[in-house]
């Protein structure tokens, strides 16, 4: 059996963790904030990113239906 983590251990884990977790979400807003024009390079919210995303995915699928 392995040893048993200290709680000290255990909280340096989930603290690494949600570091972690953090990080991607932050990488996957950044990678669609790069995707929607107008938000390249922009201090944006999570909220701005989104709103963003769903304008600009709209206008997309509308043009797709004109053609």
């Amino acid at each position: 059996n392995k040893p048993r983590l200290s709680d000290a251990q255990k909280k340096f884990n989930h603290i690494e963790s949600e570091k972690k977790r953090r990080l991607a979400i932050r990488e996957g807003y950044d990678r669609l904030a790069s995707n929607v024009p107008g938000m390249e390079g922009q201090g944006r919210s999570e909220a701005m990113v989104l709103q963003a995303a769903v304008v600009h995915l709209k206008e997309q699928l509308a043009k797709k239906e004109e053609l």
